[in-house]
C-alpha cells in the first residue's frame, strides 16, 4: 500500500508498536556490525568473508527502510530522529 494511502495512527502506539519500531531501528544499526566484519575480514587477508558480511550489509540497507514504513516508525517513536539512524549508516558508507 503506498505511504499516501495508509491512514495516520489515531491513537498511542502500544508497547508491540513500539518494540517493533525499536527493533527496526535496532536491524538498521546492524548492519554496523555486518560492515565492520567485512572491514575486519578485509584487513585478515580473507577476501571470502569480506564480500560475504558485504553482501549481509547490503541486504540489510535493502529492507530497513521498507521495514522502517511498514512499522511506521516515524510515527511510532518519532521523538527519536531516524535520521540519526541513517547517519551512523551513511558515516560508514
Amino acid at each position: 500500500m503506498p505511504p499516501s494511502t495508509i491512514p495516520a495512527l489515531q491513537h498511542h502506539p502500544t508497547d508491540a508498536q513500539k518494540a517493533r519500531a525499536w527493533a527496526v531501528h535496532a536491524f538498521t544499526l546492524s548492519g554496523r556490525v555486518w560492515a565492520t566484519l567485512a572491514v575486519t575480514a578485509h584487513l585478515d587477508g580473507k577476501p571470502q568473508w569480506m564480500w560475504f558480511w558485504l553482501g549481509v550489509t547490503l541486504i540489510v540497507d535493502g529492507i530497513d527502510g521498507n521495514l522502517a514504513r511498514k512499522f511506521r516508525v516515524n510515527e511510532v517513536i518519532g521523538w527519536f530522529a531516524g535520521t540519526v539512524v541513517g547517519g551512523v549508516k551513511g558515516c560508514v558508507r
